[in-house]
């Protein structure tokens, strides 16, 4: 349908205004649309994939070569060649689409204008027009093993290859990266979607295999032949082992002094490493002005500034991974010097008669509760 739509659209084009019909068309034959449609739906929708399986039969092949063999066609498409406007890369970015023959015959310039033929000149009686085609791209280089980091990264592996030499004549849209096991005649993708760098990291091998990988380039056009074929890897994946938390230093319990510092410290392994949080009476502590948390590789320490009386109770550290959660308490204790709080009519004194009967009261504050003595005049 887009091929006689494209030959009515040139047909009303003859005329001083060719390159301006040919601007309007121009967004009608988007091949990167098309391929990002395709690629979209193509994979997941039977019908698309049923319609373009038909496209790319050697009969709708058959079809076009019949079409672009037609005099009229040829005789269009030369007209339009030397007046600077070509129609040929849309046509072969629509064979290449679809998996069809490329343009790439040579045609004397004849056409038709009315109900005769006319032959055209331009500085020569004839010209030649030759229409050129992309190719798919050269092969890329050899894929490699990247050197990483185990420790790091341990269930990774990355794959780097370099650009082919030549892209054919089209830029190159992406990468295809296929693995298998060493012996097995099936080669697997490793990512649905095209890689746009040289080089893919991959999880999920299976520790022990021996691996084979290749690359095939891709174009507007169509796909490269396979690179050379990498060295067998052997996939040697050491995943560490988890195990939950386990405190090699738990806390005990504490006595502080009112307005003093107290330190409670903790030691804790664990693979993956666990996370640290410290509670007090249920409630998550934070760093603060007065409370810090300072946690580094398997310790923990959480320092209480200026202690109040209200910090006495539990201290709860946790620690948890994807192995585990575990968790040490203590019971802090806050002691406080011993005050006498002496009303404030005893400041002046008191003045009493002889023999008179004379109760006093003062308040007292300390931690534990101070034992109290009263004398007079030393007895």
């Amino acid at each position: 349908m887009k091929f006689f739509i494209l030959l009515a659209l040139f047909g009303a084009a003859f005329g001083q205004n060719l390159r301006a019909e040919v601007d309007q068309l121009l967004p009608f034959l988007n091949m990167d649309e098309v391929r990002t449609i395709y690629e979209r739906y193509v994979q997941t929708d039977a019908q698309v994939g049923e319609i373009w399986s038909f496209l790319q039969s050697d009969e709708t092949d058959a079809a076009w070569r019949v079409l672009i063999g037609t005099p009229e066609l040829q005789e269009i498409s030369a007209w339009t060649e030397v007046r600077g406007v070509s129609i040929r890369d849309y046509l072969n970015g629509i064979a290449a689409m679809l998996g069809l023959t490329p343009i790439t015959r040579t045609y004397n310039l004849t056409f038709t204008m009315g109900n005769q033929p006319t032959k055209h000149t331009v500085a020569k009686p004839k010209k030649a027009v030759h229409w050129k085609s992309a190719e798919p791209p050269a092969p890329p280089g050899k894929p490699a093993l990247v050197p990483g980091s185990p420790s790091s990264a341990p269930d990774i592996v990355t794959i780097r290859w370099s650009r082919p030499p030549t892209d054919g004549g089209s830029p190159i849209l992406g990468y295809v990266v296929e693995q298998r096991r060493t012996g097995s005649p099936h080669w697997v993708r490793t990512c649905p979607s095209l890689v746009q760098q040289t080089e893919v990291s991959l999880s999920g091998l299976e520790p022990g295999w021996r691996y084979q990988f290749r690359v095939m380039a891709e174009n507007i056009v169509g796909r490269s032949e396979s690179s050379e074929l990498s060295d067998p890897l052997t996939v040697t994946l050491q995943r560490n082992a988890i195990s939950a938390p386990r405190f090699v230093h738990e806390l005990f319990d504490a006595t502080a002094v009112e307005n003093e510092k107290v330190e409670f410290r903790v030691q804790v392994v664990g693979t993956p490493a666990p996370q640290i949080s410290w509670f007090k009476d249920g409630f998550e502590i934070y760093s603060s002005r007065r409370a810090r948390i300072i946690t580094e590789a398997d310790v923990s320490v959480l320092v209480i500034h200026q202690t109040a009386l209200t910090d006495e109770g539990e201290i709860k550290c946790a620690a948890t991974n994807r192995a585990g959660h575990t968790v040490t308490r203590c019971h802090l204790t806050i002691d406080a010097y011993p005050k006498i709080r002496l009303p404030r009519q005893y400041e002046d004194g008191l003045l009493i008669e002889a023999e008179e009967v004379v109760r006093m009261k003062v308040g007292l504050a300390g931690r534990p509760p101070p034992s109290v003595e009263w004398s007079h005049n030393g007895e």
